[in-house]
């Protein structure tokens, strides 16, 4: 199991007396293990994007210390990988969550990617306005849909819209604190999900920032393009967290109610 946190380095050189500028973390139990990963690497895409390679020395319990990351978290990583899963984990836990469908607007339900994208086209707080004011776990955000009748009943042109991509300058000026979590399950079991999941494959393919046709290659460089795109936009933002975690893993609900306030990991 792995599960990786991004904090801010003064955190670290205050805790862990740790003194680089650039830090992930892998926190399992009383240990924290050092990423590694330097600037470089994170330029040019060099660093592993499926599995760390890291450096390991003890640390307290996170939670022991009484230290959590603070809410709205908001997961990053792609539809598929547990999102549903989260969203149990959270909601189970009495939090408020906004998944897929169920975002606010004019008192229905809606589309959580359409949503942000038009409160951010009209210049509105997209969290805020797709959420309200007491949700804080955004357990899935993007939205990736090419069914005519989808599009008549939402009243929308937009058919694919990911706000871990396409939207995270907007979501950090609204919240430059909000955490962020990346979902990780085994890319090859990823993409037999996404090709088995009402033709996904091939609907994200016909997004803008997909490159190529859905083949097995083009969606695992999509896969490994989205967690770099990621860790680079907290590291050139440090006010936020980023934690990584594998959801294939049965004790990943542990492993989250020891960094998030509320969690019980029974669910």
């Amino acid at each position: 199991f792995y599960f990786f946190i991004r904090i801010n380095s003064r955190i670290l050189n205050k805790h862990l007396q740790i003194h680089e500028q650039d830090h992930f973390l892998l926190i399992s139990d009383s240990y924290v293990i050092h990423g590694g990963l330097s600037a470089s690497q994170y330029q040019n895409g060099s660093a592993d994007c499926f599995k760390q390679n890291p450096h390991t020395f003890r640390s307290s319990n996170r939670s022991s210390r009484g230290e959590y990351l603070p809410y709205p978290v908001l997961v990053v990583g792609p539809s598929k990988a547990g999102t549903s899963s989260i969203d149990n984990l959270f909601r189970g836990s009495g939090i408020v969550t906004r998944h897929y469908d169920n975002c606010l607007t004019t008192g229905k339900d809606y589309r959580c990617g359409i949503c942000i994208k038009k409160s951010i086209e009209t210049g509105l707080p997209p969290l805020k306005t797709c959420g309200g004011t007491f949700t804080n776990a955004w357990t899935q955000i993007d939205y990736t849909d090419y069914f005519p009748e989808h599009l008549l009943q939402y009243k929308t042109n937009i058919l694919c819209y990911w706000p871990q991509i396409q939207a995270l300058d907007a979501i950090h000026r609204e919240n430059p604190t909000a955490t962020f979590l990346l979902n990780y399950r085994d890319v090859d079991s990823w993409i037999s999900s996404v090709r088995r999941w009402g033709n996904l494959a091939h609907r994200l393919s016909m997004c803008p920032f997909f490159e190529g046709e859905a083949t097995d290659e083009n969606l695992r460089k999509f896969f490994c393009d989205h967690v770099m795109r990621v860790r680079r936009f907290v590291r050139d933002n440090p006010s936020h967290a980023l934690v990584e975690v594998n959801i294939e893993d049965p004790l990943a609900g542990e492993h989250l109610a020891k960094v998030f306030k509320g969690v019980n990991a029974s669910y």
